[in-house]
């Protein structure tokens, strides 16, 4: 589904409107799959923004565990994870304009 991501949080803390509209939103293709890491853990979902030749996209963007938050004028708020390097796990948003 083709879709203008906002990021509405930078590693984990809510961006302001100001913040927000220095951020550039990413144009793509929304995915959500399951993923198994491996036969020991369970699977668990992802949502990703594919950028890209659609033979060969590229992840701009992934939310784990994705939830949807509200659905408004503006567009569908989801929350979910995001990893961060290092290792680090925080809260990430996104306002979704399809």
């Amino acid at each position: 589904m083709e879709a203008v991501v906002t990021l509405l949080r930078s590693r984990g803390r809510r961006l302001d409107a100001r913040e927000r509209s220095q951020i550039p939103v990413i144009k793509g293709d929304l995915v959500m799959q399951y993923k198994l890491e491996n036969s020991h853990r369970p699977s668990y979902k992802v949502l990703e923004i594919r950028v890209g030749h659609q033979d060969m996209p590229s992840v701009a963007a992934t939310l784990f565990d994705p939830e949807l938050v509200h659905v408004t004028a503006d567009g569908i708020v989801l929350r979910g994870m995001e990893r961060l390097s290092g290792g680090y796990v925080v809260l990430q948003e996104w306002l979704c304009k399809i």
